[in-house]
């Protein structure tokens, strides 16, 4: 599967999702009454609330709040939140979903320690834990044996978690969430 490299920005994606499922559901857009999206960077062009980007690019009214998840690799968790809150009767419709672009991730800059000082490290957003808190750091020096399930590295980037558990012991091999992972490219 050849990669694909995204044309636009993605607080742009929405617009049009949005724009079709009121096109199918014969809805109003002032019918609209709470717009949820979720994002693993939330930086960047995901910007740090893509779903209130979303509601003012789609067009709806700029009465209707946006509110972002953090959706690391929980596709339905938005489907849910917005589902639960209409089967509670709080409301009558809402858009759901989930944008995400790590090929676009943007490069971010650590804030320096002191007042005035030089910038600080420089890390890539598309992959992976970024500027660790010690006590993670710390940990995951003292794993000795890895491969023990009960004793595991707590920082792991999206493709380590995938290794650390497509293992012989766990059960589950790499091809069956390799081909669902590419497939899910063309369902999203």
């Amino acid at each position: 599967m050849a990669a694909r490299w995204p044309p636009s920005a993605p607080t742009t994606w929405p617009r049009s999702s949005s724009a079709e499922a009121l096109r199918r559901s014969s809805a109003p857009a002032d019918a609209v009454e709470e717009v949820v999206l979720g994002a693993a960077n939330q930086a960047g062009e995901d910007n740090r609330d893509v779903a209130r980007m979303a509601v003012l690019l789609a067009g709806l009214p700029d009465t209707v709040p946006g509110y972002t998840t953090n959706g690391c690799a929980r596709r339905g968790s938005r489907r849910g939140v917005g589902g639960a809150s209409i089967r509670a009767g709080e409301l009558d419709l809402a858009i759901a979903g989930g944008v995400e672009s790590m090929t676009r991730a943007p490069w971010v800059m650590a804030k320096p320690g002191t007042p005035w000082a030089k910038p600080g490290e420089v890390a890539d957003t598309a992959l992976g834990w970024r500027f660790t808190n010690p006590v993670s750091t710390a940990h995951n020096e003292a794993v000795e044996h890895p491969e023990d399930p009960r004793v595991r590295k707590i920082t792991l980037s999206m493709g380590d978690t995938a290794e650390e558990i497509a293992t012989p012991t766990s059960g589950i091999s790499s091809p069956p969430p390799s081909i669902h992972s590419a497939a899910s490219t063309d369902w999203s």
